[in-house]
């Protein structure tokens, strides 16, 4: 299977997340244990900027390949998924770029339709994903092998 690289500030290993899963929120983590992380192309800062210290972490890039858990859930084919809780989805990286490709066909459909109706003379391009929040792409590793 193909590593896949993703990003992270903070620490590698895995984190206790106990308090938090509680919350039940969209960013509540799935799993009592473990690290959220990005795709090296599609961070959202805002979600990584919480830390007081986030100015003084450094990025660190890794390569992984393994189960992952996104909000991503398309069904397709070309897609397996293992679990789900709450929002989030189990999958494999085996699966992610394709995943991608949906999302990012998904929300250019939705965001050119919904701006064409707000102003019909302006010519959005088809990489109106481009101009979105990625929060809903954080992902969620149980343990890095």
């Amino acid at each position: 299977m193909k590593k896949i690289e993703f990003i992270r500030w903070g620490d590698l290993s895995q984190q206790n997340h106990k308090e938090f899963i509680k919350e039940n929120t969209f960013h509540s983590p799935p799993l009592k244990k473990g690290i959220y992380v990005f795709h090296s192309d599609w961070i959202e800062y805002f979600l990584v900027a919480w830390k007081d210290d986030f100015a003084k972490m450094k990025p660190k890039r890794f390569q992984y390949s393994g189960k992952i858990w996104t909000h991503l859930y398309y069904p397709d084919s070309a897609v397996s998924y293992f679990r789900q809780k709450g929002s989030w989805h189990e999958t494999s990286t085996e699966w992610l770029p394709t995943l991608f490709k949906i999302d990012v066909k998904m929300m250019n459909k939705d965001i050119n339709s919904r701006y064409k109706r707000l102003c019909p003379e302006w010519q959005w391009e088809q990489k109106a994903y481009k101009h979105t929040s990625y929060d809903h792409l954080e992902i969620f590793i149980e343990k890095i092998n």
